[in-house]
């Protein structure tokens, strides 16, 4: 092709342009990818975290209704003990 062909001018100053604009793009697409990744990246640490997390916060979950339960149990007991004590002295008071 013949370097002073006009067209041939114009349509190199177009392919030259057009491959500016698409590295461009390309460099657009690529800082977008980045800043997702970054996301991803946080998003993977949180549900680590959650992860190491989950399990020590059923642990205290379980815990804690472990001991309501055992304390409740206990009350009872006490308060049935104390309720007898007191029939039998009021009846043993009263037989005398």
């Amino acid at each position: 092709m013949n370097e002073n062909c006009p067209q041939g001018i114009n349509n190199k100053k177009d392919i030259e342009s057009l491959g500016d604009r698409v590295g461009l793009m390309f460099e657009q697409v690529n800082k977008g990818l980045e800043k997702m990744d970054k996301k991803i990246d946080q998003l993977d640490e949180k549900i680590e975290n959650l992860a190491q997390q989950l399990p020590q916060q059923i642990k205290e979950t379980v815990d804690a209704k472990w001991k309501e339960g055992v304390y409740g149990v206990v009350k009872w007991f006490v308060c049935g003990v104390v309720a007898v004590s007191i029939t039998i002295a009021v009846k043993y008071i009263f037989k005398q």
